[in-house]
């Protein structure tokens, strides 16, 4: 099968340390490596919330080379809005985005932990992009936005206990086969709960597990 990139003539595949970019934020010794996320992540996520996206907006907290905001384009969210602090990674996701026609995504160049959210329906991505103070102001200004019906979907939280401790989230579980170490795990607003049970935390020491596992 072709991949991504060969089939939609992009920019995305390799990864990129952190230290060959440039970077003007207090927190940039706080951020990750950039990796892209597969296709079917975004899409499993949003078949197991089960919601209309084009009643949602779509933000990317840590974007990259903007793979996921051309996947969410294409599931129909109303905006895709990616952010990111990398300058030369801003100016890759831009041209992605325009050599696919995605005419309702934008990507700003900024710092996670200063973006304001907006909106009434959002939907929240982060693939592990920044370290636990930046997680914990982002949370904050989340919350603090009044924005009652969000779903914030993570791909290898590496702080899950950030997550699991927020009074203002709902732990809603896994997608089929996508859980575990390094997978996908979602959250809702709690004052905006749905009806969907809300599932067992996974145990903390599994994901300890896992982000020892990224240190080594």
């Amino acid at each position: 099968m072709p991949s991504f990139d060969a089939t939609n003539g992009t920019d995305t595949e390799a990864g990129v340390p952190l230290d060959d970019l440039t970077i003007i934020s207090a927190n940039a010794n706080l951020g990750y490596p950039y990796q892209p996320t597969p296709e079917g992540v975004l899409t499993d996520a949003i078949a197991f919330l089960q919601i209309d996206a084009s009643r949602y907006g779509f933000v990317d907290l840590g974007c990259g080379k903007g793979r996921t905001l051309i996947t969410a384009s294409r599931l129909g969210f109303s905006s895709v809005e990616g952010v990111e602090f990398a300058a030369e990674l801003v100016d890759i996701a831009r041209q992605n985005l325009t050599s696919v026609g995605m005419p309702n995504a934008r990507v700003h160049l900024g710092d996670a932990a200063e973006y304001e959210f907006v909106g009434q329906n959002l939907v929240v991505y982060i693939f592990n992009s920044f370290a636990e103070p930046v997680l914990e102001a982002v949370l904050q200004n989340l919350v603090a936005s009044g924005i009652e019906n969000f779903y914030l979907i993570y791909r290898n939280p590496s702080d899950p206990d950030v997550l699991h401790d927020c009074s203002a989230l709902r732990y809603l579980g896994s997608p089929p086969g996508r859980g575990g170490y390094g997978g996908i795990h979602v959250w809702e607003r709690a004052a905006g709960a749905s009806a969907r049970a809300t599932a067992p935390r996974p145990s903390r020491r599994a994901f300890r597990l896992f982000a020892d596992l990224q240190l080594e």
